[in-house]
Formats: C-alpha cells, structure tokens, sequence
C-alpha cells in the first residue's frame, strides 16, 4: 500500500512540473531576439537546432521555463507552431528602449527593398538570393549583392597587402554600433570581420 502511495505522489509531482514548464500564459507576448539565434524542439542545449531567428525579428512567446541548469528559455511562435529559444537571447518588447520602435521600422523598409531589388535579379545564384533576402551576405557576393543585402556602407577604403594585393574595405554599423569590415577583391566578398 505504501509503495502504491508513493509510487501516486511521484507521478503526480512529476505531472505537475510537466504541466508547470509546458503551460502557455493565456496572451502571447511580443519579445525582440536579440542576435541571430537557433530555436529548438524542447529545451535542452545538447539538441541541434531546428532553424535560426534573425537578430532584431519580433517573435511571440507563448510560455517560459528553467531547465535543470538554471537557465531561462522561451516558447515562441514561430509560422504556426511553437519552438523552444533560450532566454538570454530574447527581449520583451515592452522593455525595449524608446528609440528601438524607430529601429524596428526601418528594419522592415529595408527588408521591402531587398524584396524590391531581388525580384529583378532572377539570375543571381540561389544562395546569394537567400542571403540578400534575410539581409546577410556570404563569400563570392559582388559589390551589387553586398549592397542589396547591407546597403550601402558608412565609409570606403582601399588598401594593399604583401601576398594578397589591392582590396578594397567596406565598412558599416551593426545595431550594436561595433564597425563591421567587408573586404572585397576583384568585386567579390573575400571575407569580413568585427571591430572589437
């Protein structure tokens, strides 16, 4: 009897805690993803992601919980179904600063312009049409493509260097305000990198 007892209080703490971590709050929240971040079937790090959320895209949450190490993750909603995304990686919206709704819009212009711009450009290869459209870019893009995916830079700069000859900089912000470097060679990408 006592083994049968305990065996009903075991099952029902561990419904409880199910249904604890797994409840959506009645009304979805909008939240800001924060950088561009995996999102996964359940919460647990040793899983590979099913996909990636633009940094700056507006999701919903639908529930929160902690996983046995103490860390946040959302739910999210994502094209009809839900996800799983760490917490350090989103933001509610509401806490966002004033000026981000500013941010947010133009955002979406130039997310319409790289729309604009693609359905003119059928022949660009299919990875380059990705990138553009997600506002990316990759290696091989021509100076065209960088400047449909990123627009165009703050400032231009040539240089030289032994073994590899002239190049040309293209430099640009990111939301965090860090420089961005994009090297070209020829009128194609050769590479990339972040001021520290």
């Amino acid at each position: 009897m006592k083994k049968n007892w305990g065996r009903k209080f075991l099952n029902f703490i561990v419904l409880i805690c199910f249904s604890l971590c797994t409840q959506a709050p009645s009304q979805a929240k909008p939240a800001i993803v924060l950088k561009t971040t995996p999102y996964f079937g359940s919460p647990l790090s040793e899983e590979l992601p099913l996909g990636f959320i633009n940094k700056m895209d507006t999701c919903l949450t639908v529930g929160s919980m902690v996983d046995s190490l103490g860390a946040p993750w959302f739910r999210v909603l994502l094209g009809g179904r839900t996800y799983w995304i760490r917490g350090a990686d989103v933001k509610y919206a509401a806490d966002m600063p004033p000026d981000f709704q500013s941010q947010q819009t133009r955002g979406d212009d130039d997310k319409k312009r790289r729309l604009r711009i693609l359905e003119n450009k059928p022949d660009w290869p299919h990875r380059v049409k990705m990138a553009v459209r997600d506002g990316q870019i990759c290696l091989d893009m021509t100076e065209e493509q960088l400047a449909a995916a990123w627009g165009d830079p703050f400032q231009k700069s040539t240089a030289y260097m032994l073994g590899i000859g002239g190049y040309d900089v293209w430099l640009y912000k990111s939301f965090s305000d860090k420089i961005l470097f994009v090297t070209i060679q020829n009128g194609r990408i050769i590479g990339w990198s972040e001021d520290k």
